[in-house]
């Protein structure tokens, strides 16, 4: 509901009261045909060029949602049908694609977290302990494939009871992921991330962290402020973002020109992972 709701009121209600300037009046619930909403998608790009066409299709199915609801309490006689946003084809599907990274950009990116560790600019303590976590975080990403976990979907954030690197898995540790887009699966996780987990559980055991259930992530003090800034000691940590975004800046892994496929980003470490096993094995399932 809360997600609908911005939708609405950030984005989708501007099309519906440029109709009504356009017709120059006011249009009922039951007005509202193909013909009002046919160039909907064309809007969507015209006004939108930066976002992404899955984004588009979230705020069709948005509309398609309010007139479902409408037609269930007799509100309306039929549904309107909003075309979906055209993907693009191949370029468009290229020119959307994350910044890719070679080994050395890996390497490149993990040394300069260690740096940051290491070498700390004045900063309080806290702040020392997120950089750490964000140097695992991405060690982990890099080596399980996995898709990044965003603050947006709490489902998708990496719990321990999902972590299967000791006993029977110390051989062939896996991420299993029960809710991943409606199905369950296994992650390899490779000796690195398997390592880079231990060092997460040891770092929360030493602060007095539970570390049989719950996320992965969370933040080890409260943080008193306002909106997404405030936060309690042991909430779930959302993002990384602003670290990832700071690398990136620092190595020159990030494009000026607004285009996202010269950005490094989280899910950069994901296609590498992908495309290193492609490279190791050509056969790999």
């Amino acid at each position: 509901w809360n997600m609908d709701l911005g939708k609405w009121k950030n984005h989708v209600i501007k099309y519906f009261r440029e109709i009504e300037e356009d017709e120059g009046r006011k249009i009922t619930l039951e007005e509202w045909d193909d013909r009002l909403l046919r160039h909907f998608p064309a809007w969507c790009i015209d006004n939108y060029s930066g976002y992404s066409p899955s984004t588009f299709s979230h705020w069709s199915q948005f509309i398609n949602r309010l007139f479902r609801y409408a037609l269930d309490r007799d509100l309306i006689n039929r549904i309107p049908r909003v075309a979906p946003v055209k993907q693009g084809g191949m370029q468009a599907e290229r020119s959307r694609m994350r910044r890719e990274i070679t080994p050395e950009d890996y390497d490149a990116i993990r040394h300069w977290f260690y740096d940051q560790i290491n070498n700390p600019p004045p900063r309080d303590a806290h702040f020392q302990d997120y950089t750490y976590l964000a140097y695992l975080f991405t060690i982990i990403i890099a080596g399980t494939g996995i898709r990044p976990p965003t603050g947006k979907t709490e489902h998708t954030m990496i719990k321990w009871e999902d972590v299967l690197i000791d006993g029977p898995n110390e051989d062939r540790p896996i991420l299993r992921r029960d809710n991943e887009k409606g199905h369950r699966y296994e992650a390899l996780i490779m000796p690195e991330a398997a390592w880079a987990f231990r060092e997460l559980r040891q770092f929360y055991e030493a602060k007095g962290f539970d570390c049989t259930k719950g996320f992965c992530f969370r933040h080890t003090y409260n943080r008193y402020s306002s909106g997404p800034s405030k936060w309690n000691l042991g909430d779930p940590i959302q993002t990384f973002k602003g670290q990832i975004v700071r690398c990136g800046k620092a190595l020159g892994m990030r494009g000026d020109n607004g285009k996202q496929s010269e950005n490094l980003t989280f899910s950069s470490l994901r296609a590498f992972f992908i495309t290193q096993r492609l490279i190791t094995d050509p056969n790999v399932r």
